[in-house]
């Protein structure tokens, strides 16, 4: 989210044969804009970034706005002005507020900057209620070291009306024992990928999870069946966090399966949807010698980015159980 701007530009090698030609790219210089980016939710206080907008084919620079006058408000009504903030180990600062989101309730971020001023409108979603979630393991199979766990998984979602937008993850957790320290720490997300499901018209995104709409069951209760696979092994953590750690202090919590299921609004949905689109080109057109631009979605005015809502839904299954 943090270098999301007005497209995000592909370019890739040309593949040589017995010669080779040279390309130049003629991409007209656009005007700098005001960049907003930020998904709020129901469980955490307001934040978003403001950056300068960087012309397509030019260097990457994050350039911060932090002296920005930044509004935001609640169903039209002004509640109150957000602070920059940056820690020493934040990339780039944020605006925050100690205010958390009401479900069903609208926002509308206002920015003013010597760039101009610029504004956004969302919503954060109410609630679609979940009346069952259970899994269980059902394969161990093998692929080296990685061993990873297949698990079937089945969840009630009772839709509500009007048109609805969701975002489904499963996970585990993993913890660090400290030498000689009985105190346990969460470190890192396990994200499982979900293989399959009787979702229609899903499509994959970040962290082995998937989108999709009510289209096909609006205002009905819909069960939701499918596979998902995680890498149970405790080397999994260098990728995920960076750092080597012994594996014998590392618990993967085996016991614990969580389904975490986004009500989004439809900005945070159009944001998601052409965000995996360029995900899947930049996996699959490695061989292509040149991808033309591709958008993002933005709902800011008079400048980029985007300033969506959501919902979240966690729910924990013991498997031991």
């Amino acid at each position: 989210m943090k270098k999301i701007n007005q497209y995000i530009l592909l370019l890739f090698v040309v593949l040589l044969t017995s010669c080779y030609n040279e390309f130049s790219f003629d991409v007209e210089p656009v005007d700098d804009k005001i960049v907003i980016n930020g998904l709020i939710n129901n469980l955490d206080t307001l934040a978003v970034t403001v950056t300068k907008s960087f012309s397509p084919g030019g260097d990457v620079v994050i350039d911060e706005l932090e002296n920005a006058q930044v509004s935001i408000y609640e169903n039209g009504t002004l509640i109150g002005e957000m602070e920059y903030r940056k820690s020493e180990t934040d990339v780039v600062g944020r605006f925050v507020s100690d205010i958390v989101p009401t479900p069903g309730n609208s926002y509308r971020i206002n920015v003013n900057d010597s760039l101009g001023e610029s504004q956004a409108l969302t919503s954060t979603p109410v609630a679609n209620g979940i009346s069952r979630f259970s899994a269980t393991l059902t394969d161990w199979g093998s692929d080296g070291w990685n061993k990873p766990r297949r698990y079937r998984f089945s969840v009630t979602l009772n839709d509500q009306e009007d048109a609805n937008y969701y975002f489904l993850r499963v996970y585990m957790k993993i913890y660090h024992k400290s030498t000689g320290i009985d105190e346990i720490n969460d470190i890192a997300l396990m994200n499982g990928e979900v293989l399959s499901s009787s979702i229609p018209e899903q499509t994959k995104y970040v962290y082995g999870g998937i989108l999709f709409t009510d289209e096909g069951f609006n205002g009905q209760q819909h069960v939701i069946n499918g596979t998902a696979t995680l890498q149970d092994t405790s080397l999994v953590v260098g990728s995920l966090t960076g750092v080597e750690v012994d594996p014998e202090d590392v618990i993967v919590d085996t016991e614990k399966l969580y389904l975490q299921l986004e009500s989004l609004s439809r900005e945070t949905y159009l944001f998601y949807k052409t965000h995996a689109k360029v995900i899947r080109i930049a996996k699959y057109s490695t061989n292509y010698n040149y991808q033309a631009l591709t958008p993002v979605y933005s709902n800011v005015e008079n400048g980029y980015g985007i300033f969506g809502g959501l919902y979240k839904n966690i729910l924990i299954y013991n498997l031991e159980n």
